[in-house]
């Protein structure tokens, strides 16, 4: 890697922004259960088991902050909705959360712009409400279909 090349980093590793600091000091560590996973992790998996049984297009997404080469890099952007999702066409985002979980400010803004491009925000705290979501969207019908569909194809 050259030094004109745009990309190429160069001169010393940096301390973190206040920004970087204020974020990450927001949030809260998780509990975990015995099992390793966290709350919001099974309804995470539970979700994306069940996007791709109904064959979705299914993309996990992640964010937040890493170092490279002595950097603090932020990863994604803030906000971004856990699982991002394509089904008949139309672009479905996923932010799922522990039972009693919320949304934070930067997830509404980003579910705000999701929304105004005809997409789909769906906030589930388990597979039962993601199933609700998918079926004001789409039908009753149209899912219990894609779930016949999905068991065939085991």
């Amino acid at each position: 890697m050259t030094n004109d090349e745009p990309w190429a980093f160069d001169g010393p590793p940096t301390e973190p922004s206040a920004y970087e600091l204020s974020h990450v000091s927001r949030h809260k560590p998780t509990a975990k259960k015995r099992s390793g996973m966290t709350p919001e992790a099974k309804v995470l998996k539970a979700c994306i088991k069940y996007l791709e049984d109904l064959d979705c297009y299914v993309l996990r997404t992640s964010a937040g902050f890493t170092s490279f080469e002595g950097r603090k890099m932020a990863i994604g952007r803030a906000g971004l909705p856990d699982i991002l999702a394509c089904k008949m066409g139309r672009f479905i985002a996923v932010e799922c959360k522990a039972p009693g979980g919320r949304v934070s400010e930067a997830q509404q803004r980003q579910h705000e712009f999701i929304r105004r491009r005809n997409g789909i925000v769906i906030i589930p705290h388990s597979v039962d409400e993601l199933r609700a979501g998918l079926v004001a969207a789409f039908g009753e019908g149209c899912i219990r279909d894609w779930e016949m569909l999905g068991k065939r194809k085991r």
